[in-house]
């Protein structure tokens, strides 16, 4: 395998294959995070429904199931709604309107080529609806063979953006993501994928926290580990996912400080899907059950 990986070469000018538009810095370890992180509820109880309707529009409800103690409320519920095209205005779409237990809003816009009428460039704008000062726009860019540009910042206070590019490299990815805070000292991250084996790294909080993950899928099961140092600690995580058919699947993980979680998807037709978890830890253990309906 190690021959394998010396064997790859890197050409930084503009004549390699195209590959595609390289993903975003955020989303550079994303393939082994994913079976480390996702589908896992391990504590508490929710009920999820999706409705879609003809125009493209999809509500979603999410029910968090509380037993009855100190709270009055015994089921606070998350709405949010997805509608493309609102008012028939083309290129643009609500990605998310959402109102949350807590009594806070959120609100994300995305603007396409149909709207404003430049190749390549993406808009999202995003709100809480309360406060004008954390209005956010982004930029993004994907007109260069390639690369991804993206830019994101305040309009009330321009001088606060966020800059970040990433850029394919045969079956490499390499990005840097940088703001007022940390311009001298990006963040600054890898991701390579090669023979069937996936790994990332990361450096962050200009240059104090490492991240690296792996991830390498045999037959059915996503193997995949991560580890993360940040000053002076170093923390582990190695899990597995295994789908035994396409309706029902496993996944659990353990930690270095010997933290098991583990969780079960059921989907016994199209439309319904069921969780279940549990976690369990020197500090006590949670149970966790989701009911999801689309």
């Amino acid at each position: 395998m190690l021959d394998g990986f010396k064997s790859i070469h890197v050409n930084f000018g503009f004549g390699f294959i195209y590959f595609g538009m390289p993903v975003k810095f955020d989303d550079l370890n994303k393939v082994a995070k994913s079976v480390l992180n996702d589908d896992y509820k391990t504590s508490g109880n929710e009920f999820k429904a999706k409705q879609k309707v003809s125009c493209g529009a999809v509500l979603t409800t999410t029910v968090d199931l509380k037993p009855k103690g100190k709270d009055p409320v015994s089921t606070p519920a998350t709405v949010s709604l997805k509608l493309p095209n609102p008012m028939g205005v083309k290129g643009l779409s609500v990605d998310k309107l959402e109102y949350n237990a807590g009594g806070n809003y959120k609100l994300e816009c995305g603007l396409d080529k149909t709207l404003h009428k430049v190749d390549g460039l993406a808009v999202d704008i995003k709100s809480d609806l309360t406060d004008l000062g954390k209005v956010t726009s982004g930029l993004t860019f994907n007109g260069i063979k390639d690369t991804t540009v993206k830019l994101e910042l305040k309009p009330l206070d321009p001088s606060n953006l966020t800059f970040e590019l990433t850029r394919d490299q045969g079956p490499m990815t390499v990005g840097l993501k940088c703001g007022k805070a940390n311009a001298t000292k990006p963040d600054v991250g890898v991701r390579l994928t090669q023979s069937g084996v996936f790994a990332s790294l990361l450096a962050t909080g200009q240059f104090k926290k490492f991240e690296a993950m792996a991830q390498y899928k045999v037959d059915k099961i996503d193997l995949a580990a991560s580890a993360t140092k940040a000053g002076s600690g170093l923390d582990f995580v190695v899990g597995l996912g295994y789908k035994h058919d396409g309706k029902s699947s496993l996944k659990a993980k353990v930690t270095d400080k010997g933290a098991i979680q583990a969780t079960v998807k059921y989907s016994p037709s199209a439309g319904v899907t069921f969780l279940g978890g549990a976690s369990y830890s020197k500090s006590g253990q949670s149970f966790g059950f989701s009911c999801q309906i689309e």
